[in-house]
């Protein structure tokens, strides 16, 4: 898969064509968000500023730091999160309707994701994150997850909703103040870490289903050769944006030359 920023810079643009060329209500707020995320190199954190203590042990001078460099890369992925999250609610409040129930906004996404979405292939790599929420969700019992296990699955529940409802655990700790911030142990401490990057990027591909399911027959417009610009199908482009080796032109080329 494309790096993170450069997935969302491709949802972006999607969007953003949305906006411009077809005039989606509500594509531009969720470009909007996803344009934040994207932009986002790297939070600045530096404790340094109220730490009255540094300079009077050196072995916990040794341990601020890592600590430091570890909430600093926590702030940067929170923050992606964060805006993320925000792209994707603005995309259910404009393509989800409201009459579909359950009430719950992340529930009703999820109840749509299984009534409307045909596609039987998952998108590349989308199957192996949703295995590594289910692990950690359900794995080692003295870690307490961010994700949400689902034992029972509810009657709203396909595979292509599972992954944001099991994220979205997440942002409620994030929302209401419930998140446990990891204290370094000296072992790198990169689980809490990748799963945000995980969350993060369930976002993403969930907006892919989105737009898949409720436009199965739309088509986005791109410039091609010279400049000229070509309608591609969401079933083409969704696929393949967020993968290095994969290009939708080409999926293109085979229909120009049938």
């Amino acid at each position: 898969m494309k790096d993170f920023r450069a997935h969302c810079a491709e949802l972006v643009h999607f969007f953003g064509s949305l906006a411009d060329f077809r005039g989606y209500d509500g594509a531009e707020d969720v470009a909007g968000w996803l344009n934040l995320a994207a932009c986002i190199e790297s939070v600045n954190y530096d404790t340094s500023y109220f730490d009255p203590g540094a300079g009077v042990c050196g072995l916990a001078d040794i341990w601020a730091e890592r600590q430091a460099l570890l909430q600093q890369k926590l702030v940067t992925e929170i923050a992606r999160f964060q805006f993320c999250w925000s792209a994707i609610e603005a995309a259910i409040d404009s393509f989800v309707p409201i009459e579909n129930k359950p009430k719950a906004k992340v529930n009703r996404l999820c109840y749509f994701l299984k009534e409307k979405y045909r596609n039987t292939n998952n998108l590349l790599g989308y199957d192996e994150l949703l295995n590594y929420v289910k692990l950690r969700a359900n794995g080692d019992k003295n870690h307490r997850s961010i994700f949400r296990s689902v034992d029972n699955y509810p009657s709203f529940l396909s595979e292509h909703g599972h992954g944001v409802y099991c994220v979205y655990k997440l942002r409620n700790e994030l929302a209401h103040g419930a998140f446990n911030i990891p204290v370094d142990s000296g072992d790198g401490d990169q689980g809490m870490l990748l799963d945000i990057i995980v969350s993060s990027r369930i976002v993403l591909l969930t907006l892919h289903f989105l737009m898949m399911a409720k436009y199965p027959s739309d088509s986005v417009e791109v410039f091609w050769k010279q400049h000229e610009i070509i309608a591609v199908p969401f079933g083409i482009y969704l696929r393949s944006i967020h993968m290095d080796d994969i290009t939708y032109l080409r999926d293109i080329e085979y229909d120009f030359d049938s």
